[in-house]
């Protein structure tokens, strides 16, 4: 009887190999990140919403920020911060590589 672990360690190097084969990025590697128009108008974006298009997690995020690798968030009241959209924008273009 084959063990489940060596079953499911089969499978995750399969997925690896045929990835790589194919050339297809993970989530956290895609470069291109395109900001939808509807949030392009607010003058802030919360987390939730950053996250609806941004290829990485709340916890990447928050490394990010205090890394100084993306831009640092505003309290807007005790339990909520929030991200200028002016300044996501600026850093999602010098990301893709494009100006305006």
């Amino acid at each position: 009887m084959v063990c489940l672990f060596s079953q499911v360690a089969r499978l995750a190097r399969l997925i690896s190999r045929w990835r790589w084969k194919r050339q297809i990025p993970l989530r956290h590697q895609e470069t291109r990140v395109d900001i939808p128009p509807i949030f392009r108008s607010r003058l802030y974006l919360k987390a939730s919403e950053l996250l609806s298009f941004l290829p990485f997690s709340r916890r990447t995020l928050g490394r990010m920020e205090s890394q100084g690798r993306f831009p640092a968030a505003v309290a807007l009241s005790a339990g909520i911060k929030a991200w200028r959209t002016d300044e996501v924008i600026r850093w999602v273009n010098e990301r893709n590589g494009t100006s305006s």
